[in-house]
């Protein structure tokens, strides 16, 4: 496999992608066409440096190095910021296989966390929490989710990679938000909910799974 930042000056991971449907690696906008572009993505990632640096509170609260912070951001105990995310592969014997996280966690403004809380970092680029958001104990928010402004999300809560939550949502104690779903502005989540599909603007949606009332 080529070395990309040998052949790309100053190439960030954020600047690396890939297709499945047209089997190419693409660095920026260029195409590479590779038999396995989830693979040759993993490999291409595997060139650059991770850091596991982080800061730790007296709190017991740890944010790594290359998160953005806001201003009048407030954390609990024991939350971990800035985490790699829950990404594999598979080696060439089928072995589970980590995918480099080299992105970050933008925490916004005025932003209010509780105890206990994971949001992961993105694999490339970023995991976004809104301005205003209060987000309680034990939530986990995996890698390049995107929550919205003056979001409440509950006790327990799983907001799955790249999941989209919109603004003034509320989010129910324990309900699960599978990876890439979208979830719109102005509305409400239960408790307990399962939601895999798409949610417009505006409805509420209960149970497993989870459905519009």
């Amino acid at each position: 496999m080529s070395n990309y930042r040998q052949l790309y000056s100053g190439l960030k991971p954020k600047e690396i992608s890939y297709s499945k449907e047209d089997n190419v690696l693409i660095v920026r906008s260029n195409n590479f066409p590779v038999s396995d572009p989830k693979k040759a993505f993993v490999e291409a990632l595997e060139e650059f440096p991770v850091t596991n640096t982080f800061h730790t509170y007296n709190t017991g609260t740890k944010v790594h190095i290359d998160c953005i912070i806001g201003d009048e951001v407030s954390f609990g105990c024991n939350c971990t910021i800035g985490g790699a995310g829950f990404g594999y592969d598979k080696d060439e014997n089928g072995h589970n296989k980590r995918i480099p996280h080299l992105g970050d966690v933008v925490v916004q403004d005025y932003v209010t966390i509780h105890n206990s809380v994971n949001i992961d970092r993105g694999t490339t680029g970023s995991t976004i929490i809104g301005k205003y958001t209060a987000i309680d104990s034990l939530v986990h928010v995996g890698h390049n989710a995107q929550i919205g402004s003056n979001c409440l999300i509950s006790a327990g809560a799983v907001i799955g990679g790249s999941a989209e939550v919109g603004n003034n949502t509320f989010v129910g104690c324990n309900a699960f938000v599978k990876q890439k779903v979208k979830i719109g502005n102005n509305c409400t989540i239960g408790a307990g909910a399962v939601v895999t599909k798409d949610v417009p603007d505006g409805e509420t949606w209960v149970g497993i799974p989870a459905k519009k009332i």
